[in-house]
């Protein structure tokens, strides 16, 4: 009997149509910090087996609606283009 791999990220089979990588030491350092960002409780090792995409989507901060609001249209910006112009 064959054992059916998951990814520990999107809990959704790993095959031959998503690309797949095997997690290292450094991988689980970075999903592990990014569990502790987003609140969520993943558990991963070494040896499991994660989809590339799923990966960099949960480790990337911009993709958590966490980090939604900070964005750069909402920043004050000083622009040249909308100050008063000076006469000298």
């Amino acid at each position: 009997m064959e054992t059916l791999l998951v990814c520990q990220l999107c809990q959704e089979p790993i095959d031959d149509h998503r690309p797949s990588d095997q997690v290292g030491g450094k991988g689980c350092q970075g999903i592990l910090a990014a569990c502790s960002i987003r609140s969520v409780e993943v558990t991963i090792t070494s040896e499991d087996f994660v989809h590339v995409l799923s990966r960099i989507n949960f480790t990337r901060p911009t993709s958590d609606k966490q980090f939604a609001d900070i964005s750069v249209e909402k920043h004050d910006k000083h622009l040249r283009s909308v100050a008063p112009n000076i006469d000298f």
